[in-house]
């Protein structure tokens, strides 16, 4: 496809996720996770309290500073909101030296699950932000002195938002550490320390989070033949409407793992950190029995697996490119439009239709059933006007 054409489709799909992220982030109704996180953690100020799972503290933390321009539902998402809009911008750098411009940009925005988490006030969001640029600093842009370190930062700040991804950060110190150490001696042993620090700190409230009694999410059971039949999880990710679009997704995690002997060194190096992670994810459940990763939790893997796609097609076939280049546009369809029947403005996957926000404020039922939270979100924000709204 025409180059000018190409670069024009990627910028008019890119802002179209852009306002859509920016547009259900202000439209959306709160869910009861969001209100549960501002309500105990933001309105309180006990922003590092780690006593429960649900206080992913980076976003908390986030959150307590954008509530000062505002208390309604986008000041409460505009983390993550940035976030997102940090993603996309990202994308649309690695396609502008891409050959496969289109793919890449609808091969890294494929996951419904990843687009939604960029319009709610959860971790999920930040976590797979930042992970996706610490992996685009490392392996796409060219190398600077500080290469290791601003990623390993960028990892472990991931790991502040969602606490067992400081698997993802350890891993990617260990398999890289020796390079780096005769790269940048200073640098590295500033790496090591700041990642001894941090990962002290989050190991440790990984454990309190996870003590007996206390609730966290995930599936308290599960098979290896399910695992490989759901590619661990991350199908569901993508909220497949079809049986085409099922298989398109399983090439995606599948042909890094067919075309590993003629990737480059680096992109091997991607792809290790990546497996490593995935397969720590769920051995150390069993090892410590505790639920497996589902769902949303598996979220900020998505992008260095994503990204370990498109680096590693574009290695394989960037001479080949009229043929493959139109049937990576196939390709594209087919993940597009997964991805655009499953937008939605109103409601999410894992909360559902969002409720009507006066029926919340105003209706006392509320306050004593599953929408206790949300209703005293709601409450808590129009308490001036409660008379005026509930006549």
């Amino acid at each position: 496809m025409n180059y000018k054409i190409s670069t024009l489709f990627c910028r008019i799909y890119l802002a179209i996720l852009s306002f859509h992220i920016v547009y259900k982030a202000y439209v959306n109704s709160i869910t009861t996770d969001e209100a549960y996180t501002y309500l105990e953690y933001v309105y309180t100020g006990d922003v590092f309290n780690i006593g429960v799972a649900n206080n992913h503290i980076l976003n908390t933390f986030s959150m307590f500073l954008t509530t000062f321009l505002g208390e309604t539902e986008i000041f409460l998402r505009l983390p993550n909101v940035v976030a997102g809009l940090g993603y996309l911008l990202t994308i649309l750098i690695i396609s502008q030296n891409n050959q496969f411009k289109i793919l890449t940009v609808v091969v890294l925005t494929s996951p419904i699950y990843l687009i939604e988490y960029f319009t709610l006030a959860r971790g999920y969001g930040i976590s797979s932000f930042l992970i996706f640029f610490g992996c685009f600093n490392f392996y796409v842009l060219k190398r600077y002195k500080y290469s290791f370190l601003i990623s390993t930062t960028a990892f472990l700040l991931a790991s502040l938002s969602i606490h067992i991804y400081i698997i993802f950060a350890g891993l990617f110190v260990l398999l890289n550490a020796k390079n780096e150490y005769f790269n940048n001696k200073r640098g590295f042993l500033v790496t090591i320390l700041f990642s001894i620090f941090f990962g002290y700190y989050v190991t440790i409230w990984t454990f309190i989070i996870s003590q007996p009694g206390r609730p966290l999410f995930g599936a308290e059971s599960t098979t290896f033949f399910s695992l490989l039949e759901n590619a661990f999880g991350f199908v569901e990710l993508f909220q497949t409407e079809n049986m085409i679009s099922l298989i398109v997704v399983y090439i995606l995690f599948l042909f890094p793992l067919f075309m590993y002997s003629s990737m480059p060194s680096e992109i091997k190096n991607l792809y290790l950190v990546t497996l490593f992670t995935l397969f720590f994810l769920f051995i150390l459940p069993i090892i410590f029995d505790k639920p497996f990763p589902i769902q949303r939790l598996l979220i900020p893997l998505l992008p260095p697996f994503l990204l370990t796609f498109v680096l590693s097609f574009e290695n394989q076939f960037n001479s080949y490119p009229k043929f493959v280049n139109y049937l990576s546009i196939l390709f594209s369809i087919f993940l597009s439009l997964n991805l655009f029947l499953n937008l939605e403005n109103k409601s999410t996957i894992d909360w559902g239709v969002g409720i009507d926000k006066e029926l919340l404020t105003c209706e006392k039922e509320a306050l004593t059933d599953m929408r206790v939270r949300m209703a005293e979100y709601y409450r808590l924000l129009n308490k001036k006007d409660l008379t005026t709204i509930c006549k």
